[in-house]
Order: C-alpha cells, then sequence, then structure tokens
C-alpha cells in the first residue's frame, strides 16, 4: 500500500506538472549518478564477478527449485524468449540509438570526432554488455533461488526473511520491498512512455509529418 501511494503521488505530479517532475527528476539523477558514481561502478562490476563465479563455480550445476526437478523450457527456447521478450524492444531501438546519440552529444567533451566515438561505444557497451547482464542475472538468481526452492515470495526482501532471524528483519525486508516495487514501477512507466514517444514519432515519420 505504501508502495502504491508513493507511485500515485509521482503519477499525480507528472499529470498535474510534468515539467516540474522532469526538472525534479533530472536534479535527482545528476546529483545522485556524480556522487555516487563510484559506487554503481563498483556495484556493478561486482555484480557481473559474482555472476561469473556462481556461473562457472563450484554452485553452477545446483538447481534453482528443488533437485529432482527440470527445466521447463529447453536452453534455446528460453534464451529466445530472455531476448525477444525481456530485451527485443529496448535492444532494437537504443542499439543503434544511443551510440549515435553519445557521439553526437557525449558526456564529456565535443561530439563528432574519434574520441566522441569512442567514449560513445564504452557507454553503451556498458549499459548493454556484461555490466547490464550482471544485474539482470545477480537479481533473478536470488528471487528465482529463494522462490522457486524454498517457496518464497518473489520478493527482494525474501532472503533476509528466510535467512536472518531478529527484530530488524521484518523493518529491513520491508524497505528492500518498497524501494524494488517503486523501483520496477517507476522503471516500467518510464520505459512504457518511451516506447510511446517512439511510436508517436515513427507514425509521423510514416505520415509524413515533421
Amino acid at each position: 500500500y505504501l508502495a502504491f501511494a508513493l507511485c500515485a503521488v509521482v503519477a499525480a505530479v507528472g499529470l498535474s506538472s510534468p515539467e516540474y517532475l522532469e526538472a525534479l527528476a533530472h536534479a535527482l539523477t545528476g546529483t545522485v549518478f556524480r556522487a555516487l558514481d563510484w559506487f554503481f561502478l563498483g556495484t556493478v562490476t561486482s555484480f557481473v564477478l559474482l555472476s561469473l563465479w556462481l556461473g562457472f563455480g563450484r554452485y553452477g550445476r545446483r538447481r534453482l527449485g528443488h533437485p529432482d526437478e527440470v527445466p521447463e523450457f529447453s536452453l534455446p527456447s528460453w534464451l529466445g524468449m530472455l531476448f525477444a521478450a525481456g530485451m527485443g524492444v529496448g535492444l532494437l531501438f537504443w542499439g543503434v540509438a544511443e551510440p549515435v546519440n553519445h557521439f553526437s552529444a557525449p558526456p564529456v567533451g565535443d561530439g563528432g570526432d574519434a574520441e566522441a566515438a569512442a567514449m560513445a561505444m564504452q557507454v553503451t557497451i556498458f549499459h548493454w554488455g556484461l555490466h547490464a547482464w550482471g544485474v539482470y542475472c545477480f537479481s533473478a538468481l536470488v528471487l528465482a533461488y529463494f522462490g522457486f526452492r524454498f517457496g518464497a515470495p518473489h520478493l527482494a526482501g525474501s532472503p533476509v526473511r528466510f535467512t536472518f532471524s531478529g527484530r530488524w528483519v521484518a523493518p529491513v525486508a520491508g524497505f528492500a520491498d518498497l524501494v524494488a516495487i517503486v523501483a520496477v514501477a517507476l522503471g516500467v512507466a518510464g520505459s512504457t512512455g518511451m516506447g510511446v514517444m517512439q511510436l508517436q514519432s515513427g507514425f509521423h515519420v510514416v505520415a509524413g509529418q515533421s
């Protein structure tokens, strides 16, 4: 209920004053990224290393479900669903649009030269390469392991609830659930909004309108 209330407040502000919400979002994200860039880079890199260790190490063949269960889908089917449903639209569009955008207007320096081209590819690979998949992989592994093996709810706080005990467990797990739900809701809303804008731009181009 608290997550719903927070998302409703953001939606109300966005509907009543979209310019204010846009300026506030830019200011907040810009401040956080400037202050905690080292934290994001270090955390995401650790996710990549930890995912590789879990996948190719001693735990690589441990089932996410019960020991006697078999996968519901084959590896090719799973990979097809992963790319088509999970990454299809974003990768199809931003796989080209993002490096071109960073080349013309890089985060640092002037655009249109060799240095801008190198930076554009570096940023794009960081967003769509191993680092992005490391975040997805680590998050999915945690939720799947506790969900399918122990029957826990697929919530961010479930590992805390099923691993530890004490008075601090409930508030910490609840806060993790709250942050995860709000982040997913706002992230989906942002992705949906960008998708609608892309469709709108495409229809205008097809119809011959500027």
